[in-house]
């Protein structure tokens, strides 16, 4: 595999199974608790579960998770030295948001840390590389305000910055006000925040050798999974008034409000100059 330049040799494992590896979810929880909320996720959107427990090193469990996005979604629960599980998950991409759902399912915090450059093979075939260079940092206390920090580029050519929620006293707020976007948050920012919940998540050896692999199978046909979808799209409007999009269709608004925010704004609102 051929790495990007911008590649930090500082990351997890030293960048060798990003993207994946720049995606790092953590559930203040156990593994077994955090499978539990796993099987519980899938199995309401009828997806078959499978697990076992097994002993292996961190970088043998992201070997078991190639190829990235296949038919079946492989997961991995791992321990830490700490009260945190590590979540991971083969999805190429920039998936983590998503993963974060599983904090609600498991009723614990979720803390999501995310650092991983664009033009990387995500295994996707429809989207064959990572499109956006992502730095996050993204607490998710259960049942309260959740605090985000993240940093983007778009296809190399768009820097954006953006913060949500009451930032934490340990953080280094005079960087976010930066000329440049994409020194706004840094690897070493985001080890730092990282440090003050007990994670270390740049280094392999805050790990546990005991892990907890899940594979995740569809069960109904492609009609019946349109069918439900359907169904379960409308009954979660109905419950809060909001409408479940596809990702196509984010993805199709997301670019107007690009278009529209280029001809409306000036250049340097959005981009490093």
């Amino acid at each position: 595999m051929n790495k990007p330049q911008n590649i930090n040799e500082k990351m997890l494992l030293h960048g060798e199974f990003l993207p994946v590896s720049g995606n790092l979810l953590f559930l203040k929880t156990s593994p077994n608790k955090a499978l539990d909320a796993f099987i519980r996720s899938e199995t309401a959107m009828k997806f078959q579960v499978r697990h076992r427990e097994q002993k292996c090193s961190l970088n043998d469990a992201f070997q078991q998770l190639f190829p990235w996005a296949t038919d079946a979604d492989k997961w991995w629960c791992i321990g830490t030295k700490s009260e945190w599980t590590l979540a991971l998950h083969n999805d190429g991409d920039d998936f983590g948001n998503s993963l974060a759902g599983l904090g609600h399912w498991a009723k614990c915090d979720a803390l999501l840390i995310q650092y991983f450059p664009a033009g990387l093979p995500s295994g996707n075939p429809y989207i064959p590389q990572t499109l956006t260079e992502v730095r996050a940092f993204s607490y998710m206390p259960f049942g309260a305000e959740p605090r985000l920090v993240t940093v983007r580029c778009h296809r190399e050519k768009q820097w954006s910055f953006h913060e949500l929620g009451k930032a934490f006293p340990f953080e280094d707020t005079v960087k976010y006000s930066e000329r440049f976007k994409r020194n706004r948050l840094t690897l070493e920012m985001l080890k730092s925040y990282s440090g003050h919940f007990g994670i270390d998540p740049f280094n392999k050896d805050f790990y546990l050798n005991s892990a907890i692999f899940a594979t995740s199978r569809e069960t109904l046909t492609s009609a019946e999974r349109e069918e439900f979808m359907g169904s379960w799209q409308a009954y979660h409007a109905a419950k809060t008034g909001w409408k479940v999009y596809s990702i196509k269709m984010v993805n199709g608004i997301i670019e107007k409000i690009r278009l529209y925010a280029q001809k409306r704004f000036k250049h340097e609102d959005f981009d490093d100059v």
